[in-house]
């Protein structure tokens, strides 16, 4: 009986894990991102409230290569997107969390932490630190193409 009671429990934790993992959405294509970015400079650059930056902006990046929850692209800096005649700049690695509700990037010199909000929207959190500034920006990603 001991047996019977152990295999069922197994069976239903597989079940429960099993369902805990969703099919991740396709983050192919092209993203707006529009940035609201704050940041600062080491001591000794700058001095006082001029120490820190802010910006806000938009670029776009293209999510070329996905392989189940993985994915990769970069940042399209000039020309047009829609032709691929694009000059590149970072690039991007990511994964989908099991659940599908999180994503997790990083690019050359950062990285994003994400919450879904729908397949084609998300909201990211931005870190970096260099040696001649940090920055910290709240984005929203939304699937144009």
């Amino acid at each position: 009986m001991k047996t019977i009671g152990t295999a069922l429990s197994c069976l239903l934790l597989s079940c429960a894990v099993a369902s805990a993992e969703t099919d991740p959405p396709d983050m192919r294509g092209l993203w707006k991102v529009e940035l609201s970015v704050v940041g600062h400079a080491p001591d000794g650059d700058r001095q006082g409230a001029d120490r820190y930056f802010t910006d806000e902006f938009e670029m776009e990046v293209r999510i070329d290569w996905q392989d189940g929850r993985r994915f990769g692209g970069a940042e399209v800096v000039n020309g047009s997107a829609e032709n691929m005649e694009v000059e590149l700049d970072e690039f991007y690695s990511g994964v989908v969390s099991v659940d599908g509700a999180q994503v997790y990037m990083v690019d050359d010199n950062g990285f994003d932490t994400c919450t879904l909000i729908s397949p084609e929207r998300m909201e990211c959190v931005y870190r970096h630190v260099e040696p001649r500034h940090s920055v910290v920006s709240s984005n929203v990603w939304t699937k144009i193409d």
